[in-house]
């Protein structure tokens, strides 16, 4: 009515379409257990909270373990890569880029994968050793290296899919 002529009914969505634009999630954090929670709600009001910090836990968990193992993809795939193409010039930061992450990788292994600590110990003891002087003037040593790159990388596909 205040707009008078100016008014359009098809610059106003519909109140349902409005609606399905708009929502929220409640999530109750930061509790170390599900079971921990302690408050004065009926039993299945309580026993679904719980379920429901368990299962937000358990996605939290499952998404910092995927986003380890897509790192340690990353940082070998790239090291797999450059070492595969002969003709590829590279820096020194291409293994160190590694061996700051097999630094920090133990401590956030927070669910103690023990698919992980291996894969970790198999990078260690081959890639992180790597001479790149050596890699420089041997081709042979660079295909190498090349390959048990994509030895790791093959290992984690079985892991982790």
């Amino acid at each position: 009515a205040d707009l008078g002529l100016a008014y359009k009914p098809q610059d106003y969505p519909e109140v349902e379409a409005v609606r399905n634009k708009f929502r929220f999630n409640i999530k109750v954090l930061p509790l170390p257990q599900a079971a921990d929670f302690r408050v004065a709600l009926q039993s299945d009001e309580v026993e679904m909270i719980q379920s429901q910090m368990a299962d937000t836990l358990k996605d939290a968990e499952a998404a910092a373990m995927k986003e380890l193992w897509n790192r340690i993809s990353d940082v070998v795939g790239k090291l797999q890569k450059t070492m595969s193409d002969k003709d590829s010039k590279f820096h020194k930061t291409i293994i160190t880029n590694i061996d700051d992450l097999m630094e920090v990788l133990p401590r956030l292994n927070i669910a103690g994968d023990e698919k992980l600590d291996k894969i970790c110990n198999d990078i260690e003891t081959g890639i992180c050793l790597t001479d790149l002087d050596a890699v420089k003037k041997d081709p042979e040593y660079k295909k190498e290296v090349a390959k048990d790159a994509q030895a790791i990388l093959d290992a984690m596909a079985a892991y982790c899919g």
